[in-house]
């Protein structure tokens, strides 16, 4: 049995939490540097995980901060997902607070979907481990807070995630509608004109994927110290992936397929997609390759071979109207972008492609 936070008050929280944050009153200086501490780290969703539970606490001080899920078994539990996304990530984004994950749905990530509660044990990137074991220390103190002390953390987060670096403009939509042959092209075109080093690949495909999935994980290109094959991953409910996808903007080979589904075996993942974006491509052995990978390591393969077979296999996937899906799938790639840290003059150009392509 768990407790409720009414959104409704946490939004007026926040209301006065920044009118707070940006006056002349002095803040508690241990939430400006703990605000301070968590920004510095590499990994992006901490940042919105901290204001989420100070958020929490001051609207309903019964909460258990440690609880990640309103199922979790704890008489303190509630929906910290649910009050990030509906409450604090549009209020962010409407007054330019920097929550340093830049996409809509900050826990929506690893690792915080995976777990019932916040502790040591939790399995953590490597590079993030000295990050999260100092978040989890934030975690105790907020606990100890009463209502009133944990607005004035809120206040303090406010202040310290105004002055963080420039929040990205919004993707803005013009009045024509999108299609998917007119996106191909203008998608094709901004993905190989500057691959980035892969950057604009993997975004558009983790955003191609989140059309249909709930649960994407897409990492830091070439990041050494991921656990799991390919560079975007797909989770159910479980802390193993169901499905990883290898994105290459490079020439692919047979072999190379065939190197990457034995990756997949060794960690008995089951599903694996490569997703060929280089336009000097050549044509692989499909179904030869397909029957190999389930053959010789049980992976059930699928290959997409470049933008408009990758856009139009995820479209017919998505279970909303093609419309809504085109809207979805831009807006999802210029998130993407972001939370990859592709350049700001990428993220802006992809931008203004889209606004010109719809009016705007």
């Amino acid at each position: 049995m768990g407790v409720t936070v009414d959104h409704q008050r946490a939004e007026q929280l926040l209301r006065d939490a920044l009118a707070l944050a940006s006056s002349e009153a002095e803040l508690p200086e241990e939430w400006l540097e703990r605000t301070r501490q968590v920004g510095l780290s590499p990994c992006k969703t901490y940042v919105a995980v901290f204001g989420t539970i100070l958020l929490a606490k001051a609207t309903n001080p019964a909460v258990d901060v440690f609880a990640l899920k309103a199922s979790t078994d704890s008489l303190g539990a509630y929906g910290p997902r649910m009050l990030g996304h509906q409450v604090l990530v549009p209020f962010a984004i409407t007054n330019r607070i920097h929550l340093g994950a830049r996409g809509r749905e900050p826990w929506n990530n690893q690792p915080w979907f995976r777990y019932e509660v916040a502790e040591p044990s939790m399995r953590i990137a490597a590079k993030c481990r000295s990050a999260f074991e100092y978040l989890l220390t934030c975690f105790a103190r907020v606990a100890e807070l009463t209502d009133k002390e944990a607005f004035m953390g809120l206040a303090a987060f406010m202040h310290e995630r105004q002055h963080a670096e420039a929040v990205y403009e919004q993707l803005q939509l013009g009045e024509r509608p999108l299609a998917l042959r007119g996106l191909v092209q203008v998608t094709e075109a901004f993905v190989n004109r500057d691959p980035e080093g892969g950057k604009r690949g993997q975004a558009l495909t983790a955003a191609a994927f989140d059309l249909v999935f709930s649960n994407v994980e897409s990492g830091t290109v070439n990041d050494p110290s991921r656990h799991w094959p390919g560079d975007v991953k797909i989770f159910g409910d479980a802390t193993e992936p169901v499905q990883c996808c290898e994105v290459r903007q490079k020439a692919v080979s047979g072999t190379d397929v065939l190197i990457f589904c034995q990756s997949l075996q060794r960690l008995n993942v089951r599903r694996g997609v490569v997703v060929m974006l280089d336009l000097a491509q050549e044509p692989l052995d499909g179904l030869a390759l397909v029957r190999q990978a389930e053959e010789r390591f049980s992976v059930t393969l699928t290959l997409l071979t470049g933008v408009d077979e990758l856009l139009r296999t995820a479209t017919s996937w998505s279970n909303q109207p093609v419309d809504e899906t085109l809207v979805e799938l831009v807006e999802r790639m210029s998130e993407r972008l972001q939370e990859i840290e592709a350049t700001p003059a990428g993220v802006t150009e992809w931008q203004q492609l889209i606004k010109d392509l719809t009016g705007g």
